[in-house]
């Protein structure tokens, strides 16, 4: 998101990176020295949870076949919506359009909601509606700087209903520049290629973290949530737009995330050896990540969903997608990755059990050479 994409799916890729790392400190160091803190002085003594989903093993894996069908018919709904749209379900950033550069006076700022109630009811010179439009704001040196994205025809609209509000004082220059279809068509390129870079680099770790079947089934669903949520933001409305590019890239980290999280839990409870058929176990992995899945998945809606009613265009096309790509994740993690796990290691014949049993061993090797060498160092 951070290469290829500006303004507004830029800053969340910054905010989304620090957001992580400081994340990932606070929960490995400073959450962990409070807890003991607080154990050592005795101020807990008991920790209670309250559990959401009660100790009970659900089959699953035995509906499975309804939800991938359910998952395909709602693919080919998606897929039907691009095809029978084509080039208008492409935004501006693709098919080209205009792009109305607004530089304000020093100290002054005017907010997207006046934008919004100037441009409404405006039409272009043909008498056609203005069409889709979003704002983009960069700061430098108390200056802001607004680039205002819209159709082509539409740019010299805008501009003069921008120069007709606002005087000198708070709007201190304007321009207008077009974006060909041509650069709009490398930019899509670009945006496919950056996408299918991301998949691969995911695909390739999955391989060296998980055995092969965890990996099939983890990049299927990831297919499956990235493939599928374009053609719903266009069916409910949407124009496909470089921030949609920035969304699926969020939508495969989350997707993933919450994957690894169910495979994680079946990979400790193949090894426990709590006895039954692969499927049980699965079962009961699964089972009991669903708390934790109905922790999860509200607490990364709640900020999308305020985006998609409190926010403004630019923003609510990024809520969307985010939106449906969290609801869509949660849901393959549980009922579409870990049945194609099943499903290759029957149709492959692999033993999954004596697969993830070996990896544990080679671990442990590992950290014991790790150790051995560590103490050969140490009396050196």
């Amino acid at each position: 998101m951070f290469l290829i994409s500006g303004g507004l799916v830029k800053g969340f890729a910054v905010t989304l990176m620090i957001g992580l790392i400081s994340s990932m400190i606070g929960a490995l160091i400073v959450t962990r020295v409070i807890f003991m803190w607080v154990v050592d002085k005795n101020i807990l003594k008991k920790i209670h949870t309250t559990k959401i989903i009660p100790d009970k093993v659900f089959d699953i894996l035995s509906s499975a076949p309804k939800f991938i069908i359910a998952s395909l018919v709602v693919t080919a709904i998606s897929f039907g919506t691009l095809a029978y749209k084509g080039s208008a379900g492409f935004g501006i950033d693709f098919r080209g359009g205009s792009r109305v550069d607004v530089t304000l006076a020093k100290g002054k700022d005017i907010s997207d909601t006046d934008f919004e109630a100037l441009f409404k009811g405006l039409k272009q010179d043909d008498g056609k509606p203005l069409g889709s439009y979003y704002i983009q704001r960069k700061s430098a040196g108390g200056t802001e700087n607004l680039s205002i994205r819209c159709e082509e025809n539409s740019g010299a609209v805008i501009q003069h209903a921008i120069t007709g509000k606002w005087n000198k004082d708070t709007v201190a220059g304007t321009s207008i520049a077009t974006v060909g279809s041509v650069i709009g068509s490398e930019l899509a390129k670009q945006s496919m290629w950056a996408m299918f870079a991301a998949l691969i680099a995911i695909f390739l770790y999955l391989l060296m973290r998980y055995e092969f079947a965890f990996a099939v089934g983890a990049i299927v669903a990831l297919f499956h949530d990235v493939l599928m949520v374009p053609g719903l933001c266009v069916l409910f409305g949407q124009e496909l737009s470089i921030i949609h590019v920035g969304a699926l890239l969020t939508i495969a980290g989350y997707s993933i995330n919450d994957t690894i999280v169910v495979f994680d839990r079946i990979r400790e409870t193949i090894q426990k050896g709590t006895g039954g058929s692969m499927r049980d176990m699965m079962n009961e992995a699964i089972c009991k990540t669903l708390s934790r899945t109905l922790l999860t998945g509200p607490t990364a809606l709640a900020p999308m969903i305020v985006l998609l009613f409190l926010g403004n265009p630019a923003m609510l096309e990024f809520a969307m997608p985010i939106t449906i790509g969290v609801l869509l994740g949660t849901y393959s993690s549980i009922f579409i990755a870990s049945p194609l796990v099943l499903w290759y290691a029957k149709k492959t014949g692999t033993s999954l059990k004596h697969q993830v049993l070996d990896a544990q061993i080679e671990q442990l090797k590992a950290q014991q050479a790790i150790a051995a060498a560590a103490v050969a160092s140490g009396k050196k």
